[in-house]
Parts: C-alpha cells; structure tokens; sequence
C-alpha cells in the first residue's frame, strides 16, 4: 500500500468542504479529485481547490489506479448507486449518512465490502466526539445507575432536503449516539410528525417536525425531537437515571453536565403525606479532553481501517443499524404512529441475490 492514499470525492455541497478541508490536513491522504455534476459549479470548485481535478462523471475517478478511496457526499438517494459501483471498482467507500434508503442496499453493499476486503464506513461524526465518548462511558460504567428515561431534541430552521424528511436527515445522529452509548439496542418505535413546509414543486411533500418514540427490553424509553421549523438552534441530549442525571449540550462550552438528583419513593410515608422524596444535589461539569475535530478523528479512523483493516468505530454495520431503525420509523409514520418493531436480522442471502439481480435487470433495461 502507498504511504499516502488517493482520495476523490463525489459531491460537492454544504459537507463537503469540511470533509474536504480534513482530508488535506491528514497527512496520509491526498485529494486527487472531486467530482460534481453540475458543471456551472467547477469554476468556483477550482478556485476553492486549487491543483485537484474537478470532473463530472464519477466513472472518471473510479477507474483512476492512484485513486484508492472514496468519500460520497451526494443525496442520499443516490448513496447506494455510486458506492456499489465504487466497491465494484476496487475501491474503499466512506459514505454520508444515512447510509442508504434501504435496508436490504446496505445488506449487500456489506457483502460486497467483505468479499472484496474493502473498508466500507458511514460518516456518523457524532461518534468521534469527545463529549459523546466521554458520556458513554459515565452510562456504561453505571455511573448514573439504572436508566429510566432520554429526551434528545435536535433542532433548527433548515435546512430543508429535497429526497428525505427530516427523520431521515437528523434522527441518524441521535440514533447514532444512542447505539454508540447504550449497552442495548431499541427493540420498537413509533413516530409522530407534520409538514408544516409544503413547496409546490416537490411531488411528495416531506415531514419536517417529528416526534419518535424508542423502545427497549429493559424498560427504558427514548424521545427524539427533530425538526427544521424551529426559530433557535437546539442541540440537546438529557439521560435520566435512578442515581444521577446527564445532559449534553452541543452548544455550550462545557458539553457535559452530571446532575446529583433523583427521586426516591418514601418507605414510611404517611397515608396524607407525599410518596417522594427529593434528592436536590449539584451539578458538576465534565472535564472534556481537548481535541481537535471530530471530523479529523472520523477520517483518521478511515485511514487506519483501510490500512489495517480494523473495524472503524462508525461502522457499516452500525450505518445498517441506524437505517433499519429509520425504516421502522417510515413505517409507523405512514401506519398513523404505531408501535412498529425494529428487525436488525440479516436478509436471506438468496433473496438479497434475487433483489439484486432484478434491480440489474429494472436499470438495464
């Protein structure tokens, strides 16, 4: 393997020059490319990007040799298309979240990844940030004792997505955070939500307000609020446990807080007087080591997992999680919020092989 590592990138929107800027900085890869269709936009993706080929068609990089890695940042429709092509290509694949649109797309591109002894990654960043990580060990050590409860609400105004709803586009991060964090995974959901944005052009208007319910065998259950029509910015994460609170905010300096309170049942209560009592302690912030950004660490993880062929931390196994999940909340959303349960089992091998056949077939002719 070279000492530095080829990479283009296919699509050239809102995350890709963060995606961009990280690949620069890490020593051990080099942008050869990028690739946008529109072409209006290659001047100014040339001046931005001064000595990289900017292309239109992606089959221009993928049979480019000192090409090695791809990182896809188009629509989400169109994620599993171009990395199925990739991996076909030879090449190792970093995609966008989410994954794909479908849990059976994510099932062979795995597959795929594995027969060819490829890296295949989803770019869920949340993962990589020291606060989330540092909050997910004070969960799995059991430092806020048995868990009752997760309110999550992510919100801004925007920005609105022309080929998925607003589940789609921000529950992976809380979904992501919560796989990472929790010793087990939800077992059903249901979802809530309204369009309160509808353009006259778009032929399937999308949700862009959702309230979605996780349930898990031990009890414990997770709200997650995510929403483009919200007039302020909100980042927040609160675990209730039967020992000590946690809450995490994105958008304060110190992210993490542990709160010393809780509610305890009286054992020797009178028959007027109150059930509870009220443990009101402090709150201490979390020290959080300083590092620099997460998107660095998620490339750098990629890098390490193509050259050493370690699982990454954002896994596609784990991308296939958050879009089995996702699936399980379309379907409750289009059955009026019913409960749905959350299947993490593989396909039958045989009818992915069929599916993949008729969708060869469906594209060919």
């Amino acid at each position: 393997m070279p000492d530095t590592l080829g990479v283009a990138i296919i699509g050239y929107g809102y995350w890709s020059p963060k995606l961009i800027r990280n690949i620069r900085a890490n020593p051990r890869l080099k942008l050869l490319a990028i690739c946008e269709k529109d072409e209006t936009r290659h001047e100014r993706i040339r001046s931005e990007n001064p000595g990289t080929d900017v292309v239109k068609q992606y089959k221009d990089v993928f049979s480019r040799s000192d090409i090695d890695a791809i990182v896809i940042a188009t629509i989400p429709s169109s994620h599993y298309r171009i990395a199925k092509k990739a991996l076909e290509a030879g090449k190792h694949v970093l995609i966008e979240k989410p994954m794909v649109l479908k849990s059976a797309e994510g099932e062979i591109l795995i597959r795929l990844a594995r027969r060819k002894k490829l890296t295949l990654m989803v770019d869920h960043t949340y993962l990589y940030s020291p606060a989330i990580r540092k909050l997910r060990d004070i969960v799995q050590s059991g430092g806020l004792g048995t868990l009752y409860s997760i309110e999550s609400a992510r919100l801004n105004l925007g920005l609105f997505q022309r080929d998925v709803n607003v589940i789609w586009d921000l529950a992976p991060h809380d979904f992501s955070i919560l796989l990472f964090s929790l010793p087990e995974k939800p077992t059903h959901i249901s979802v809530v939500a309204s369009r309160t944005a509808v353009h006259p052009k778009q032929e399937h208007p999308q949700e862009s307000i959702a309230h979605i319910m996780l349930y898990y065998k031990s009890g414990l259950v997770a709200h997650v609020h995510v929403s483009w029509m919200s007039p302020v910015k909100v980042r927040q994460l609160t675990i209730v446990g039967s020992e000590k609170m946690a809450l995490y905010d994105q958008l304060v300096p110190a992210p993490v807080t542990i709160f010393d309170q809780g509610v305890y049942p009286k054992t020797d209560a009178a028959e007027s007087g109150p059930l509870f009592e009220y443990k009101t302690g402090g709150a201490q912030q979390v020290e959080i080591p300083i590092a620099g950004e997460d998107i660095a660490a998620m490339i750098e993880d990629f890098t390490e997992s193509i050259r050493s062929g370690k699982e990454p931390v954002s896994s596609a196994l784990l991308g296939l999680d958050i879009v089995r999940m996702l699936c399980a909340a379309q379907v409750s959303l289009a059955r009026g919020g019913r409960k749905i349960r959350i299947v993490y089992e593989q396909s039958n091998p045989a009818l992915l092989f069929l599916r993949e056949r008729y969708t060869r077939l469906r594209h060919r002719y």
